[in-house]
């Protein structure tokens, strides 16, 4: 789920609802916990990018997405991405681009993302937490995001 400066929510689906134009996502203009307008359905097709677990805005409007893969080798894989909402349409399917991936010595099983920007300089932060499991981490990472692809 991501608020978007103008007031718009916009939530992706983690869940199995996948079907021939991908899974749901809901669009609210207004807030999505009180009662009112039905919300705009689009489809997100993550192109084998994995679940989606997360999503933060970015400065410039568009929208970051955390995807997670769970496999055996490696156990977990992120994908970070970026879409635009621009791009979402009632009943459409809206795909992002790839931006990378978490490196292998710090892969674990991201569940939260926030943006920040500081001294015009824009960074991402990911968490993950162990779930009470010995073979999971609880990790805080900040990385630097440079050179990302121009809006069309």
């Amino acid at each position: 789920m991501v608020r978007l400066a103008d007031g718009r929510t916009i939530l992706f689906s983690e869940g199995e609802d996948r079907n021939d134009y991908g899974t749901e996502g809901l669009v609210y203009t207004d807030d999505p916990a009180v009662p009112g307008r039905k919300p705009l359905l689009f489809y997100y097709d993550d192109e084998g990018k994995g679940q989606v677990s997360d999503a933060a805005p970015l400065p410039d409007g568009r929208i970051l997405l955390v995807h997670r893969w769970l496999g055996f080798d490696p156990l977990f894989t992120t994908i970070l991405a970026i879409v635009d909402p621009a791009d979402i349409r009632q009943g459409g399917v809206v795909r992002s681009v790839a931006i990378g991936r978490v490196p292998e010595p710090l892969r674990e099983n991201y569940e939260g993302a926030a943006v920040s920007v500081e001294d015009g300089r824009t960074f991402l932060w990911l968490v993950s937490d162990d779930n009470f499991n010995s073979w999971q981490r609880s990790l805080l990472l900040k990385f630097e995001l440079v050179d990302l692809p121009p809006r069309d």
